[in-house]
């Protein structure tokens, strides 16, 4: 094949361009040495961080939303939609609206959060308040919600907490939550059930670093559920003689093209794949990771991103920016972080992991063996009852369930009663029965009838 002279000297430009830039078939000592510093660089064992965080989706249709709210109350565990009472289902389609409208909001402007987490060893508490403009729900029935504004700053109260007691590693997968606006608080024993989890630490410790380079550049020396590696020179020579990390992957250390005298960009990939991970590290600290990503191996579209800056002394980012896609590179989540401050391997008191739930809340214990199965059984067949007494108006019979075990039940027949009865004075003796109820909620409705009564004389 001839060249002209024009396709000749483009073709020499490519060349060389290519030689400055393309990455290098092995890695210096040097680099793989700072890489093997940063894979086993002492982890924190505590941290202390409050932050703002900020997540957006991709929008779904009101009607998608719908449908995935209705899904989720009919995998419920309450009875089948159609054997439920007119009010019931009345009830569990407000329910359904409301979560459409807060979602639709959402959408609109992002979930906004401020988070206290606070990490000892296997121990996690997460405190947390949601940011909302003032919403209107329900807008124009009866049952009218109006959600005031949360602006988030530094005095927002936080609304929850989550605390992880338990080691999942050794099956153990205690937990606790206290919801401070309704004065509740849960523990209990089951996976998942309010399984706290913060992904905060990996701003220190990115993909690629302590994981992949430590299986890399090491040995196990645990076991296969919980590893323990430590470097093992025979596989650091090798990486350094020959840029193989494993029969597929291959290890390429460049400069950063945009920041070509301070940064490095570190590639792990398969020649014949698509695929890969890349991380902008500063060159002199490899645990200092600007920007990673990681690619599908088979299609070589994005999975995550995370562009992390303004460090801190310590080495913290105090922004970050995390992107999640789904297998077909479409955004799946964003999520933008602030941190207000971080304080790293501080002494953090056992008794913020403690289950100290606050003076006059109402405890509910999920654990095995703590019979609360049989107290929610119990629970929805009086809420059953409730609703034929509802439909019969039968006054005397919602009176005898007032006395129930359940606050719930308790409040929800005497909301009934006050929409069913006739006689001011009858629901004035009623509602005052209740006036010294135990549990805050009920005494509250009871003192609202009683206002409402005495305003409509």
């Amino acid at each position: 094949m001839k060249l002209n002279l024009r396709t000749a000297v483009l073709f020499l430009a490519c060349i060389s361009w290519y030689a400055k830039t393309a990455p290098s078939s092995v890695p210096t000592e040097k680099q793989v040495t700072k890489l093997a510093a940063a894979a086993w660089k002492e982890p924190v064992h505590t941290i202390d961080v409050t932050l703002y965080k900020n997540v957006t989706k991709p929008p779904k249709s009101v009607e998608e939303l719908r449908r995935i709210f209705e899904d989720a109350f009919n995998k419920g565990k309450g009875r089948p939609k159609e054997n439920l009472s007119p009010a019931e289902l009345e009830m569990r389609n407000r329910n359904i609206q409301l979560n459409v409208e807060r979602e639709v909001k959402e959408q609109e402007v992002g979930r906004k959060i401020k988070e206290r987490i606070r990490i000892s060893g296997h121990r996690q508490r997460i405190d947390q308040v949601l940011g909302w403009p003032k919403m209107v729900l329900l807008q124009g029935t009866p049952y009218e919600e109006v959600r005031p504004e949360v602006v988030l700053g530094p005095n927002t109260p936080y609304e929850m907490t989550h605390v992880n007691l338990g080691d999942k590693r050794k099956g153990d997968y205690t937990s606790f939550a206290y919801y401070h606006t309704s004065k509740t608080a849960q523990i209990t024993n089951k996976r998942n059930s309010m399984w706290a989890k913060s992904d905060i630490i990996e701003l220190l410790s990115p993909i690629g670093i302590s994981i992949i380079f430590q299986r890399h550049l090491g040995v196990n020396k645990g076991t296969i559920s919980q590893p323990i590696f430590v470097p093992d020179p025979n596989k650091i020579q090798k990486v350094i003689s020959t840029g193989i990390l494993s029969d597929n992957e291959r290890l390429f250390i460049i400069p950063d093209p945009n920041k070509p005298d301070s940064r490095d960009r570190i590639e792990i990939k398969d020649p014949n794949s698509p695929g890969g991970i890349v991380l902008i590290c500063d060159r002199e600290d490899y645990s200092r990771v600007y920007y990673s990503e990681i690619r599908n191996p088979l299609t070589g579209k994005l999975l995550v991103t995370k562009e992390c800056s303004n460090f801190d002394a310590q080495g913290f980012p105090h922004n970050a920016i995390i992107i999640k896609f789904d297998m077909d590179g479409n955004l799946k989540e964003k999520e933008v972080y602030t941190i207000e401050e971080v304080e790293l391997d501080p002494n953090i008191p056992d008794d913020v992991f403690e289950f100290r739930p606050p003076k006059g809340y109402d405890v509910t214990d999920l654990r095995h063996g703590s019979g609360y199965d049989e107290k929610v059984k119990r629970e929805s067949e009086a809420l059953a009852q409730l609703y034929k007494l509802h439909e019969v108006s039968d006054i005397p019979e919602l009176k005898s369930l007032l006395k129930h075990e359940s606050w719930k039940i308790r409040i929800t027949a005497l909301k009934i009663i006050a929409g069913l009865a006739k006689d001011p004075a009858v629901l004035r003796d009623i509602a005052a029965s209740m006036q010294n109820d135990e549990h805050p909620d009920v005494r509250k409705e009871a003192n609202r009838i009683l206002q409402r009564i005495k305003s409509n004389k």
